[in-house]
């Protein structure tokens, strides 16, 4: 190489980085160099962050502690109250209902004996011919003209007026019904625990009627 060529020596120098607002226009950022990156921590962001961490702390306390309330369930105390509550509603309910299901019952068992008077009297004018209800006080039993039997409530004291042609032997007797609607007459008495019920046939026209 020629001697007047000039040597030249090339030093690099650092230069400074360029000062780059941020995106939310809070803090600069410092660059040192293209490959490191120093971004220095925002304050609010903090903040955000510890705001969101006690939000999710008492949202956890919250949740812990309602669960705890639902799982305690009634006191030993409550429960005695409520049993004794149901106790005395009892007590006060079931003598009622002792004084009134005899009656029902009563009242059933004497709507059963005029309904199979009634059949038995539709049945003698539909078919123009004396049809009989047979009664057997002693079993509780009524049977139809058309051999069907009905029982009633074991229990009852029951007794039969009827003509002395009717009678079928000892607890056993029935009422009749002609084509015209008249009847032989007679009267059926229900008993239970001292309450009574009457059913009465009326011969001339036989109408069954209820009677207490």
């Amino acid at each position: 190489m020629s001697s007047h060529c000039e040597e030249r020596r090339v030093f690099a120098t650092r230069r400074p980085a360029p000062v780059r607002p941020n995106r939310k226009g809070l803090e600069p950022r410092v660059e040192l160099s293209p490959q490191i990156r120093i971004r220095r921590s925002v304050p609010g962001k903090r903040l955000t962050a510890a705001i969101r961490r006690v939000n999710m702390d008492s949202t956890v306390s919250m949740s812990l502690t309602g669960s705890r309330n639902t799982g305690d369930g009634f006191t030993l105390i409550e429960l005695l109250v409520v049993l004794a509550v149901m106790g005395l509603a009892l007590a006060l309910v079931v003598p009622s209902l002792s004084r009134v299901l005899p009656g029902l019952e009563l009242r059933t068992d004497a709507r059963n004996v005029a309904n199979a008077l009634r059949e038995t009297r539709s049945l003698a004018v539909g078919r123009n011919y004396e049809m009989t209800l047979i009664i057997d006080v002693e079993k509780r039993t009524l049977r139809l003209a058309h051999g069907a039997a009905i029982q009633l409530n074991p229990r009852l004291d029951m007794s039969l007026l009827t003509a002395s042609s009717e009678t079928a032997g000892t607890g056993t007797g029935g009422i009749s019904f002609f084509p015209d609607g008249s009847s032989t007459g007679g009267r059926v008495t229900l008993a239970l625990d001292e309450r009574r019920r009457h059913v009465v046939v009326d011969w001339l026209t036989g109408a069954v009627s209820i009677v207490e």
